[in-house]
């Protein structure tokens, strides 16, 4: 259910903050399971995926990070979910300042003002 998908993505982050990673991950993908199985695309999904790109990104796997971030806001769009567009964006421009690719920082940058402004 929603529900569970719910539960079992809070499971994820508070053992992610506990640095309990494989069991963080095994709540991460029940989550995403459950909510694509009842919710398909949805902002709980976009939002599933943000918070496995952040978790990814806090263990400096950049290149997870940035996939996970990039599904968060493929799914946002088809929503649409504006909210969950600019969460993305703000996040992935973010990642890529960290990497010191500024175009794309500034990309992403761009869609965060943008959907804060509508």
């Amino acid at each position: 259910s929603i529900l569970q998908g719910i539960v079992c993505n809070s499971l994820a982050n508070i053992h992610a903050g506990l640095n309990n990673n494989d069991l963080s991950l095994q709540y991460y993908r029940i989550a995403e399971r459950d909510i694509k199985r009842t919710s398909g695309t949805s902002r709980g999904l976009s939002t599933c995926y943000l918070e496995f790109a952040g978790f990814y990104l806090n263990r400096q796997l950049t290149d997870s990070a940035i996939v996970y971030g990039k599904l968060a806001m493929q799914v946002a769009k088809a929503v649409p979910y504006l909210r969950g567009i600019g969460k993305a964006a703000k996040f992935l421009s973010g990642v890529y300042e960290l990497q010191h690719k500024v175009d794309s920082a500034f990309f992403y940058q761009k869609i965060y003002v943008a959907a804060n402004d509508s």
